[in-house]
């Protein structure tokens, strides 16, 4: 791989060939392409996830990291497809064919130069707005992307059962709070086009989307919950068929550091700390797999009973309320697989839990950082803070974490890499044919983190999100 800085632009543009990667993993039982052993196969063969769009996290993880090759394989064996899984990426400069450019995100605001690059052109200029970000026709990436897509045939084509991306690094840098509506309106619309390429329907082919931490200039601090308070209103409107797939990125590490599994620390400098680390990389694309298989069957008209409901959504425990005394935040978690809690190394700390004292994520209040975390029972948590709010309860929210810290103020707030509290997913006893640890070996359904908690209130294209939880009284 060749590397090219592009003093001028402040970014380093990355050339890659293209990439078509197919598993070796033959099928048949316990071997992961294939049936695995029993269960309610879905009769589908050859699973191809297709990359729709992304950056250089997205590069490093599907054509050098393994990771899309990996959630392509445990998504065909929770559909105990016949065939072996295969994937489609390639990561390239600026106007060549493909499906990554390193530092493009979905739709430039904020520099000129680069307006018709991305991979929707901003012909408004500094007067874009929602309206003219669902009307954009592909920049000069769009088209490199387009182009991809124009030089694979129709069995590749025929083969393609989701989209997947794992994106969100510049556009953090760009969208605020006040412009969510607009990148909204342009991650939908550009969406669309792509389905469009390939000749399918929203309903026909599911996007699998879930982004990496981010975020890297102090005034960018409230950037990164915007794109996730945006994935979660896309979520929540069935017509998009989005699915945000992976809901906490930041129990990893940057790609450069060393990590101890003893205390949970890593050390090294991070100074790569935009892009995770080929381990974690391939950690969160497995966690995308079984989400993934769910939206596929229902994408192909298939019974979502296929894969049994014991194995959850594939989106992990979610915080379903929290009630603050004092400084002691009891935290009720709702399990999706699990049925236990763990409290790994810094986790004890209280490391990610902090909460908001008063404000939103457009104006943010203070954070107040979490001390401690102990298991209370299956389900609570009792974390401590380093103080009480002075805000009413009600006015304050709970985050985990607050997204974009690690970058500026409080460069402790990234969770890091085996310190979120997780379920017990890998321990649990799977049905028959459904155990993908002893089918493809232990690792493939490891415990999963608490999602990135964000409050959706009301449905479809109406559905509007909140970083964060709201304490209770």
């Amino acid at each position: 791989m060749t590397a090219i800085d592009i003093t001028s632009l402040g970014r380093l543009i990355l050339a890659a060939p293209g990439v078509v990667l197919q598993s070796d993993v033959s099928s048949g039982s316990g071997s992961g392409g294939g049936g695995g052993g029993g269960g309610g196969a879905s009769g589908l063969a050859n699973i191809t996830l297709l990359s729709g769009p992304g950056q250089s996290n997205a590069g490093y993880a599907e054509t050098q990291d393994g990771a899309f090759l990996a959630m392509a394989q445990a998504t065909s064996f929770y559909l105990q497809a016949t065939g072996s899984p295969a994937v489609l990426t390639s990561w390239v400069n600026v106007g060549q064919a493909g499906t990554e450019v390193s530092g493009i995100g979905v739709m430039e605001i904020v520099t000129p130069t680069l307006y018709n690059e991305a991979f929707l052109a901003n012909s408004a200029g500094a007067s874009f707005s929602a309206a003219t970000a669902a009307e954009a026709n592909p920049g000069t990436c769009g088209t490199g992307y387009s182009d991809y897509v124009a030089g694979l045939n129709n069995t590749q084509l025929g083969q393609v059962e989701a989209l997947v991306s794992y994106w969100g690094e510049n556009d953090s840098l760009e969208y605020g709070p006040a412009d969510k509506a607009v990148y909204k309106a342009a991650l939908a619309n550009l969406l669309a086009k792509v389905r469009a390429m390939l000749g399918r329907t929203a309903a026909e082919l599911p996007m699998i989307f879930f982004g990496p931490p981010y975020g890297l200039l102090p005034n960018y601090i409230t950037y990164p919950p915007t794109l996730r308070e945006a994935w979660a209103e896309l979520d929540a409107d069935p017509a998009q068929n989005f699915h945000w797939a992976v809901r906490q990125t930041y129990d990893t590490i940057s790609r450069n550091e060393s990590w101890s599994a003893v205390t949970g620390v890593a050390s090294g400098g991070n100074t790569d700390g935009g892009h995770r680390s080929a381990t974690d990389n391939v950690t969160l694309f497995k966690r995308a797999a079984l989400t993934a298989a769910r939206a596929i069957l229902t994408a192909n008209g298939l019974s979502a009973s296929l894969i049994p409901a014991s194995l959850g959504s594939g989106l992990g425990p979610s915080i379903t309320d929290a009630a603050l005394v004092g400084t002691d935040l009891t935290i009720t978690i709702t399990h999706d697989g699990g049925n236990d809690l763990i409290v790994p190394l810094l986790a004890s700390q209280g490391v990610g839990f902090s909460v908001m004292d008063g404000g939103n994520t457009a104006a943010p209040g203070g954070i107040i950082k979490a001390t401690s975390c102990v298991r209370i029972d299956s389900t609570h948590l009792l974390v401590t803070l380093a103080s009480a709010p002075v805000n009413p309860h009600t006015e304050c929210r709970l985050l985990y974490p607050w997204a974009g810290e690690y970058w500026t103020v409080q460069p402790d707030t990234e969770i890091g890499r085996g310190c979120a509290v997780t379920d017990n997913f890998s321990a649990v006893i799977k049905p028959a044919g459904f155990d993908i640890n002893a089918a493809l070996g232990t690792g493939w359904a490891a415990n999963m983190p608490l999602c990135t908690p964000v409050t959706v209130t009301g449905t479809g294209s109406s559905a509007s999100a909140e970083f964060g939880i709201a304490l209770n009284s």
